[in-house]
C-alpha cells in the first residue's frame, strides 16, 4: 500500500508563506569567494570576549511611518521584539551573563545564544539608540547612504567611545578579542521600518530605485552597512562592520546569527534557507543551525562550533574522536560515549569519501535538550501549526565545511546547502498526481496528492527535505545554482502530511531526526550514510555517490542522559534486502585490503534499480523540453566497481540489475558469485566487465543475462569459472554491446563467440552462448556433475522413441542442473540415489 501524503508547491516567490529568513550574503568580490586565513579568528570580528553593539532603529517619514505593520505598530519607536518580549533580547550589562553558562533559561536572548553556543568565551550585550532617527527616502538613495544619512541624525552628545573596544575586521587574519580600539564603531546595525510589500502599494509608496533594483530584492537582511566612510564625531566611524535590517519587525535571535554568520564565518545558506540549492540538487527542510532559527532548532551545529573555535578540539567524553581512517578507531574499539551536544561539546566526526579533492563528514551529536537552545520553539507556530515537541536522542547529518578551518582557504558560500540530515524514517521515491490539485491549510498554498514509493536509500528524498518535481509541466524542473537565492522556477515542495484530510506541518518542521538505543545504520539500512554529490547543471549529470563501510550503532541510552555508540568503517555486510538507485553509484576500496568492500550475505536479495527520484533538471536528449515521460528526469543507474575494490556475493545471495542500469567492473576489481548465488542482468540492463577486471564464479553460482540484457565483456577481461556448475548463462534475447538508453559508456565489446571466450586459466564451467534447442535426456547415467542448457529439457526412461529407453540416473556425489528457458519436464524413469543432487532451473 502506497502511502498518501500531500505536496506543498512552495515558490520563492509565494508571498504566503513564512518559513524562510530572506537574507542575503553579499559576496566580497565578483566571481571571488574564496577567503585566506583561520577562521577561528572571524571575519567581521573574533567571536571571543566581549562586544558591544549599537542598534539604530529607522523610520522613513509619515509616507511610510502610516503603514500599519503589526509587529512595530504606527506610532511607536521600536518594534515588539523590544517593547512587548517577556524577556529581553539582549543583555545590556556584562554582569547579566550567570557564571554557570548553561543556568539562563531564557530561550530567546541573543546574547545567551552566542554565550552558550560559545560555551562561556563570547559574551554580546547591545545599547539601542534611545531616539527613532527619520530618514526621508529620496530617488537616488541605496542602502548605503541611506544609513550614512541615519549616523548624521545622531545627536552630537551620543557616547559613542563605548562601542569602540577592539579593533575591526580581522578579516580571519589576527585573533582581535584582546585588540586596542582603532577609532571605529565595532559593529552597528540599522534596523529599518520598511517591509518589501509596501513598494508595491501605489506610486506613492514606492522606493527609491537603487533599493528597488537591488540584487537581492525581498530579503529582510543585508550581511553590511554599506557605509564607507561615515564620521559620526568624536574622532569615531562607522564603516562596514555591521548590516542592515530592512523588516524592524523580525526577531534578532531568528535574523541576527544568520547576517553576522556571513561575515562572521562566511555562513553559507543551508536548511533551505533562502531556497537555496547552489551546486547541490536537493535540500534540506528542517534541522538546526544558526542560519535558520526561524522555523526549526535553535543551536549552533557541531561544525559551526568547531570552525569558529568554541570547541576546539572534536572529542567524545574526552578522547579524541575525529576519525578518518580505522586507525582512529584502535584505541577505543570504536565505541564512544557522547554526552549532551550543548553543554560539554561532545561530538563524533568521520569522514565520508567523496569526489576527488572533496572533503564530507559525518556528525554525531548527542541533544538532550538541556540547553534552552537545543529543540524547536515550541511556542512559535508555522502557518498555524505548533512546531512538534522536541525529542532527545542522537542527531547524523553529512557536511561540506568543516575541512576548511584546516587549510589556508575556504570556500563556504560557494558550497551553500552543504548540510544533508539522516533521518530515522528513511529515504524514499515519492510520485506526485497533478489531476488532483488542492488548496492546503497550510499557509494557503497549492498542494499535490503524493506518494511514498519503494525504499531508496542512496538516491531518494525523506520527508524533511523539500521535494524535487516538475510541477508545472513544462518538461523541465526549475533549478538555479545561485549561492544566494532560489530565483524564480525553482520547483520545489514541502511534504505536508494527512491527517483526516487536514494537512499539517508536522514534516516541515523536522520528524524522525533522531536515533535511539538498537537503532543502528550502515551500507544496508535506510536511512544510509552517502555523501552528497554536486550537480553539474550544463551537463544535467549528479556527480557520484561512493559506497562506504561507515555504520554507527546506539549501544545503549545512560541514565546521565549521554549515549554509547558503537562506530565502524569496514562495516560492509549487506545484511537485508535493499535497493540502491541513483545516477552513479561507486565502490572503491572500502576495507583497504584483500576483504570484499561489499559482501552480500546469504539468501539477501541486492537490487540495482533506475531510481524513481528526479537527478536531473531535464533530460539533455529532449531539447525541446516536452513533457513525456518520468524518465525525462531521472538518469538510469550506473554501479561501477572500481578498481581496487572487490565485490562478493555469498552463496544462496541475489544480486538483480534492472530497469536500464548498469552494472560496471573496472580494470583491477573483482566481482565475485559464490556457490548457488545468482547475478541477474536483464530489463535493458548491462553488464560491463572492462579489460583486466575480474568476474569470478564459484560452485553452482551464475551470472544469468536474462531478457533484454546487455553485457559487454572487453578482451582482455578475466573470466573465472571456478567449477564445473559455474555458468554465465545468456537468454536469447540478449545483446552484446552497452544499452545505449543506458548511462554508462560504451566499452570495447567483443563480439567473439562467447562459447569460445578465453576464460581464465583453471576455469571448469561453460559461458552459453544461447540455450539452443531442446534437449532429450534418457538412459543417462551421472557420476559426476553436470550442466544441462536447453530452450525445454525433457527428461524420463522413454521420453524419445527414437533413442535406446532407458533410466536417468543421479549417482553419489553427482550434482547435476538442467537449466531450460522455458520447462523442464520430468517423466518416470527419473532417479536421484542417495547422495546426488537434481537441480531444476
Amino acid at each position: 500500500m502506497r502511502k498518501v501524503v500531500f505536496i506543498l508547491l512552495v515558490l520563492f516567490f509565494a508571498p504566503t508563506v513564512s518559513s524562510q529568513n530572506h537574507c542575503c550574503y553579499i559576496p566580497r568580490g565578483e566571481n571571488n569567494y574564496n577567503v585566506s586565513g583561520y577562521i577561528g579568528n572571524g571575519g567581521v570580528f573574533t567571536p571571543r570576549g566581549d562586544l558591544r553593539l549599537l542598534i539604530v532603529f529607522v523610520t522613513h517619514g509619515e509616507k511610510y511611518d502610516t503603514i500599519e505593520d503589526v509587529n512595530w505598530p504606527v506610532g511607536s519607536r521600536f518594534p515588539k521584539w523590544i517593547t512587548e518580549r517577556e524577556r529581553k533580547a539582549f543583555y545590556s550589562s556584562f554582569s547579566e551573563f550567570s557564571q554557570n553558562v548553561y543556568l539562563d533559561t531564557t530561550r530567546m536572548s541573543f546574547s545567551n545564544f552566542y554565550y552558550q553556543m560559545s560555551s562561556g568565551q563570547f559574551r554580546v550585550i547591545a545599547e539601542y539608540y534611545p531616539d527613532t532617527v527619520t530618514v526621508e527616502l529620496t530617488p537616488n538613495d541605496g542602502w548605503g547612504s541611506i544609513n550614512t544619512k541615519a549616523l548624521k541624525r545622531i545627536s552630537q552628545d551620543f557616547n559613542w567611545s563605548i562601542f569602540d573596544n577592539r579593533t575591526n575586521e580581522p578579516n580571519y587574519q589576527i585573533d582581535c578579542s584582546n585588540s586596542n580600539p582603532d577609532g571605529k564603531i565595532d559593529y552597528v546595525i540599522f534596523c529599518h521600518r520598511l517591509q518589501w510589500s509596501w513598494d508595491t502599494l501605489d506610486e506613492q509608496h514606492k522606493f527609491p530605485t537603487p533599493i528597488r533594483r537591488h540584487p537581492y530584492r525581498g530579503a529582510d537582511g543585508f550581511d553590511r552597512t554599506g557605509v564607507s566612510d561615515g564620521a559620526v564625531g568624536g574622532g569615531y566611524t562607522v564603516v562596514s562592520s555591521g548590516f542592515t535590517q530592512m523588516t524592524g519587525s523580525m526577531d534578532p535571535l531568528y535574523l541576527y546569527p544568520h547576517e553576522i554568520g556571513h561575515r562572521l564565518y562566511e555562513g553559507p545558506h543551508y536548511n533551505g534557507c533562502n531556497g537555496v540549492s547552489g551546486r547541490y540538487f536537493y535540500m534540506p527542510a528542517a534541522g538546526w543551525g544558526m542560519m535558520d532559527l526561524k522555523r526549526n532548532y535553535t543551536c549552533a551545529l557541531g561544525w559551526e562550533r568547531y570552525v569558529l573555535d568554541w570547541t576546539p578540539q572534536i572529542e567524545a567524553n574526552g578522547i579524541s574522536s575525529d576519525i578518518d581512517d580505522m586507525g582512529d578507531l584502535v584505541a577505543t574499539d570504536g565505541i564512544y560515549t557522547l554526552r549532551d551536544f550543548i553543554t560539554t561539546g561532545d561530538v563524533i566526526r568521520i569522514k565520508v569519501p567523496s569526489a576527488q579533492g572533496k572533503y564530507q563528514y559525518l556528525w554525531l551529536e548527542n541533544h538532550q535538550g538541556l540547553s534552552t537552545f537545543d529543540g524547536a520553539i515550541t511556542r512559535n507556530q508555522f502557518c498555524g501549526d505548533l512546531i512538534e515537541e522536541y525529542k532527545k536522542g542522537l542527531v547524523a547529518y553529512v557536511e561540506g565545511y568543516s575541512h576548511a578551518k584546516e587549510e589556508s582557504s575556504f570556500d563556504f558560500m560557494n558550497d551553500c546547502n552543504a548540510v544533508r540530515w539522516l533521518t530515522k524514517n528513511g529515504d524514499y521515491d515519492f510520485s506526485f498526481d497533478t489531476t488532483k490539485l488542492q488548496y492546503s491549510v497550510i499557509c494557503e498554498n497549492k498542494s499535490y496528492p503524493m506518494y511514498t514509493g519503494f525504499a531508496n536509500p542512496i538516491g531518494g528524498q525523506n520527508v524533511n527535505e523539500f521535494i524535487r518535481q516538475d510541477f508545472n509541466n513544462d518538461g523541465e524542473i526549475g533549478y538555479n545554482i545561485d549561492m544566494n537565492a532560489p530565483g524564480s522556477g525553482n520547483e520545489y515542495s514541502w511534504v505536508v502530511d494527512v491527517d483526516d484530510e487536514e494537512p499539517t506541518a508536522r514534516w516541515i518542521t523536522g520528524t524522525g531526526m533522531q536515533f535511539h538505543a538498537g537503532d543502528k545504520v550502515g551500507i544496508a539500512t535506510n536511512p544510509t550514510i552517502k555523501n552528497m554529490p554536486e550537480y553539474n547543471k550544463n551537463t544535467c549529470k549528479m556527480g557520484d555517490y561512493y559506497l562506504n563501510g561507515i555504520s554507527f550503532e546506539v549501544l545503549s541510552e545512560n541514565a546521565d542522559g549521554s549515549m554509547k555508540v558503537k562506530v565502524r568503517l569496514d562495516d560492509v555486510a549487506v545484511d537485508r534486502d535493499v535497493r540502491w538507485a541513483a545516477a552513479s553509484i561507486v565502490l572503491g576500496d572500502i576495507t583497504g585490503d584483500s576483504r570484499p568492500d561489499v559482501d552480500v550475505q546469504s539468501n539477501i536479495k541486492l537490487t540495482i534499480d533506475m531510481s524513481g527520484t528526479p537527478n536531473r533538471h531535464k533530460n539533455p536528449d529532449n531539447p525541446n523540453h516536452t513533457p513525456s515521460v518520468e524518465e525525462d528526469f531521472i538518469t538510469p543507474t550506473t554501479f561501477t566497481c572500481r578498481s581496487g575494490s572487490y565485490f562478493k556475493q555469498e552463496p544462496y545471495s541475489i544480486v538483480d540489475v534492472k530497469a536500464s542500469s548498469s552494472l560496471v567492473i573496472d580494470s583491477g576489481a573483482v566481482y565475485e558469485v559464490g556457490d548457488h548465488a545468482v547475478l541477474k542482468v536483464a530489463d535493458n540492463s548491462t553488464l560491463h566487465v572492462k579489460r583486466g577486471a575480474t568476474l569470478r564464479v564459484h560452485g553452482a553460482g551464475r551470472v544469468e543475462i536474462g531478457d533484454m540484457g546487455y553485457i559487454c565483456i572487453e578482451d582482455g577481461a578475466h573470466i573465472h569459472l571456478v567449477d564445473t556448475l559455474s555458468a554465465v548463462t545468456l537468454m536469447p534475447n540478449v545483446t552484446y554491446g552497452v544499452y545505449a538508453g543506458g548511462s554508462a559508456a560504451a566499452g570495447n565489446c567483443t563480439n567473439i563467440d562467447l562459447v569460445q571466450y578465453p576464460l581464465q586459466a583453471g576455469s571448469k564451467g561453460e559461458i552459453l552462448k544461447f540455450y539452443n534447442g531442446t534437449k532429450y535426456i534418457q538412459r543417462k547415467i551421472y557420476t559426476k556433475n553436470a550442466y544441462v542448457h536447453g530452450s525445454q529439457i525433457y527428461a524420463g526412461g522413454n521420453v524419445i522413441p527414437l533413442l535406446p529407453s532407458g533410466d536417468v540416473v543421479i549417482k553419489n556425489g553427482a550434482h547435476v542442473i538442467w537449466d531450460a528457458v522455458n520447462d523442464v519436464h520430468l517423466e518416470p524413469g527419473v532417479r536421484v540415489e542417495a547422495g546426488g543432487a537434481l537441480e531444476v532451473r
